[in-house]
């Protein structure tokens, strides 16, 4: 594995992150909401964190759904 590839990795995890601050931040910001942008019950948001597969021995990082 090469170093950019680390950084690569690395950069997938911190992307992760990101996304499920924004999700919590989303979650806390509508608490008292009822409805959402489209009319329905607004319902929390979660976030899934799985291992990218990878070709080799090295990690290839997290996907987020």
């Amino acid at each position: 594995m090469s170093l950019l590839g680390s950084f690569d990795i690395g950069a997938t995890g911190l992307t992760a992150q990101a996304m499920r601050l924004n999700v919590i931040s989303s979650n806390i910001a509508n608490v008292d909401s009822v409805s959402g942008p489209d009319g329905r019950a607004y319902r929390a948001r979660q976030v899934v964190f799985s291992a990218l597969p990878s070709t080799n021995s090295a990690g290839s990082g997290v996907a987020v759904t």
